[in-house]
């Protein structure tokens, strides 16, 4: 079972809500300012994963794939930061928010800063590997449409995720 790094998302707003009556007058409002506090946590909501069709567009009219690819997006545990997948290699983790919008990477493939859709596109090509129910024909051609929405060559990938699976060389 691969590693999912357990996460808490916890969103504490901005806004701080005083304690007490803050609209005191007289000695006693020059005397101790208000007690601040911040306003209750409440657990960020996870972003609705992308639809098969919306992560390799044309998938729609192959009701095979689309489902295949539809069920491996459902087995993924998804927080507001990682991607990981129950029979996957890896897991993707979000970095951080750019001027492109999220930025996410993944632990086989290190040296590349995908965005949301790639990260859920290479979270998917790693499912197809492991587990599929494609003829070898459908699943190169799945896998090589995966490849592009992550703009690498199907080869790197392969190569990364040999790397990043292999056995440990001492």
């Amino acid at each position: 079972m691969p590693f999912a790094p357990p996460v808490t998302v916890v969103h504490i707003p901005d806004r701080i809500q005083p304690v007490g009556d803050h609209h005191q007058h007289g000695p006693a409002a020059q005397a101790a300012p208000p007690q601040l506090i911040p306003s209750a946590p409440t657990r960020s909501t996870v972003p609705t994963p992308p639809t098969a069709e919306e992560l390799l567009p044309g998938t729609a009219t192959n009701a095979t794939v689309c489902g295949l690819i539809t069920s491996y997006i459902d087995e993924f545990v998804i927080t507001p930061f990682s991607i990981a997948g129950q029979q996957c290699h890896g897991f993707a983790a979000r970095l951080a928010d750019d001027h492109h919008g999220e930025a996410w990477l993944l632990s086989w493939l290190p040296d590349a800063v995908l965005n949301r859709r790639q990260a859920y596109a290479a979270m998917v090509l790693d499912a197809v590997l492991v587990d599929h129910e494609l003829d070898s024909a459908t699943m190169l051609s799945v896998m090589r449409r995966l490849a592009a929405q992550i703009a690498r060559p199907l080869e790197d990938i392969l190569t990364q995720l040999c790397y990043a699976t292999g056995p440990q060389l001492r």
